[in-house]
């Protein structure tokens, strides 16, 4: 990022993390990032099982946009394609061990919440081809504010997330939401409660 922005980041990172912006690649402060009440923590131990010794790898080819207070947890893989768009909103978290594949454009919107062994990609990776045509194209994804995406599930190329979506864990998410305040589980994921919302702090008993 140009020097102007780099020398006053508010960032903090982990022994074991690898960026690398490749030629062509940018990182990106949005212009309401405040720099004196913000902080970004990359590769950071964010749970009390999770070590901070695994790697964190953050590949740029295309371009990373990020707001204020935002945490990228050990374990995590980012890896940002020539020309694709990765935009990280404020409060964005991701705790760790998980992997964003961006190939066209991925938009989280604030304070979303990302769960271990997550995988989003707007990309299939490969080429389908039926009748000698490709039928399968990167397609972008949108996360709404106050979402919760639960551990060791899957978000697809093309899907949009309404605000305050709710993601049960070992769900497989391809297609629109529109209606906020929702629960989607299953596989493929289907909307199994509405008018719900949800709270970072612990449930009791």
């Amino acid at each position: 990022m140009p020097k102007k922005q780099a020398i006053y980041l508010p960032l903090t990172i982990g022994s074991y993390t690898v960026i690398n912006v490749k030629s062509g690649g940018k990182i990106k402060l949005e212009d309401d990032f405040d720099r004196k009440n913000a902080h970004i923590y990359i590769g950071l131990k964010c749970l009390d099982w999770l070590p901070q010794s695994e790697k964190t790898m953050i590949i740029v080819k295309g371009e990373l946009n990020l707001h204020s207070d935002i945490c990228i947890g050990s374990g995590t893989s980012f890896e940002i394609g020539e020309n694709a768009v990765l935009s990280l909103n404020t409060g964005f978290n991701i705790t760790g061990r998980s992997t964003i594949i961006c190939k066209k454009q991925i938009d989280f919107a604030s304070d979303v919440l990302i769960s271990w062994n997550t995988l989003i990609m707007d990309s299939d990776a490969h080429s389908i081809i039926q009748n000698n045509k490709t039928v399968n194209k990167n397609k972008n994804i949108f996360v709404g504010k106050h979402s919760w995406i639960g551990a060791k599930s899957t978000i697809l190329a093309g899907t949009v997330l309404a605000d305050n979506t709710i993601v049960a864990c070992g769900a497989v998410v391809k297609g629109y939401f529109s209606k906020n305040n929702t629960l989607l589980a299953g596989v493929p994921a289907a909307i199994i409660k509405e008018n719900i919302s949800w709270s970072i702090q612990s449930s009791v008993s």
